[in-house]
């Protein structure tokens, strides 16, 4: 299949009417995924950012919508905010918990089978997102940071959404676990099969429904090929994907050395390598379209430049040509006063306003907004002017595009 078009949506969400408790500078919405709740509704989850700590994010709220314009910051539901002051696990004391992005998937209202009986999840379905602790005055994370990861429980009745239960744990079935998916969950038939990076390689876990939750009942072996880990990569590769093609299943990895890697499977559980490629160190997406069209989402650099956004269709054994989803401004380099972050893009296949639509929801900023880790020094001599980051820009935000393949 070949594109047939890209709909630009622009900017959904900017900044919360409401913002987390404990927040002291700018929040904006960055990074956001949809779920499809019943035949006319869906869900997005939205993430939020904070100026004034690297990478320090502050939580998720929720949208419940039957078109975009429904789509309101005042109408924002919290669903999972941080932690003032957690109980840290490993070392005494306490400390601030961020907390990242939420995936995971969800069983629609009214969905079925093949075999045509009613899911016996309908209605139901997880978020995982990762909770990271800060140092005191929450400026940094760094490698004695604790991770741990966050699961919400969630029902839908048609009318409203109840975030039934919300544990936190930092192991699994004898993994501990380090990080969860860049992608969606993927159900597949009546289990969900979700990656998450883990203290031995990626590891696929197995989600069912005992008629109350979802819950870990299995696994697949660990796989990882680049053994080479650094600060925020635990084992080397991390941020997988997962989606199911005609003749098995595929994760994506993005990795500590230049290079995206292809895993195949025949079961969903354990994977082998199939192909690597050359890409810039920056965040990489498989995707899926309704009609079985698989492409990757990335960026190609130069430096910190994150700008176009551009997608890869699978093509037998490669990524084929690139095509552009957004381009910011025609940047190409990260020398001038603006450096783009065009990135994280996302996709979701969807019934909305009563037809199939497959969305990419992904983040627009600038590199002089972002606030640099602790052992970031060289950066934020180079990218802030005053030793601050720059005020948020009237442009960035979450966005969403819509693709059209024929």
């Amino acid at each position: 299949m070949t594109l047939k078009r890209v709909i630009p949506h622009g900017r959904i969400l900017s900044r919360p009417t409401r913002r987390p408790r404990g927040t002291k500078h700018s929040v904006g919405y960055e990074l956001g995924k949809c779920f499809q709740l019943d035949r006319d509704h869906v869900l997005l989850v939205a993430s939020m950012d904070e100026q004034g700590g690297g990478d320090l994010c502050v939580g998720n709220d929720g949208f419940i919508f039957r078109n975009l314009g429904e789509i309101d910051p005042t109408r924002a539901i919290p669903l999972n905010w941080p932690d003032e002051d957690y109980p840290l696990k490993h070392s005494p004391g306490r400390a601030f918990l961020a907390k990242y992005p939420l995936t995971g998937t969800f069983v629609s209202l009214g969905a079925r089978l093949s075999d045509g009986r009613t899911h016996p999840a309908a209605g139901t379905g997880i978020l995982v997102g990762e909770g990271v602790t800060f140092n005191a005055d929450r400026s940094s994370a760094g490698s004695g940071s604790e991770i741990v990861m966050e699961f919400l429980q969630l029902r839908w009745n048609g009318h409203s959404l109840e975030v039934t239960e919300k544990n936190r744990t930092d192991q699994a079935l004898g993994f501990r676990l380090c990080g969860t998916s860049l992608s969606y969950f993927l159900l597949c038939g009546e289990h969900i099969l979700a990656p998450f990076v883990t203290d031995r390689g990626i590891v696929v876990f197995q989600f069912s429904f005992d008629g109350r939750r979802w819950q870990i009942t299995g696994h697949g072996d660990p796989f990882v090929t680049h053994h080479r880990p650094d600060w925020i990569f635990p084992t080397g590769e991390m941020e997988p994907s997962i989606l199911r093609t005609g003749d098995g299943f595929l994760v994506y990895t993005r990795g500590a050395d230049p290079k995206g890697r292809v895993y195949r499977s025949d079961d969903g559980l354990n994977f082998r390598l199939w192909f690597e490629r050359d890409n810039h160190t920056v965040p990489q997406a498989l995707n899926q379209a309704s009609d079985g069209t698989v492409y990757l989402t990335t960026n190609t650099g130069p430096g910190m430049l994150r700008n176009p956004l551009l997608g890869y269709s699978l093509e037998g054994d490669r990524f084929g040509e690139p095509f552009v989803i957004h381009d910011e401004d025609g940047i190409r380099d990260d020398r001038g006063e603006k450096v783009p972050f065009v990135d994280h893009g996302v996709g979701v296949n969807l019934v909305l306003e009563n037809r199939p639509r497959h969305f990419l929801w992904y983040r627009v900023c600038d590199l002089r907004e972002r606030t640099f880790h602790g052992h970031q020094a060289g950066l934020q001599t180079e990218f802030h002017k005053s030793g601050g980051p720059a005020t948020r820009s009237e442009s960035g935000g979450l966005y969403l595009a819509e693709l059209e393949f024929k």
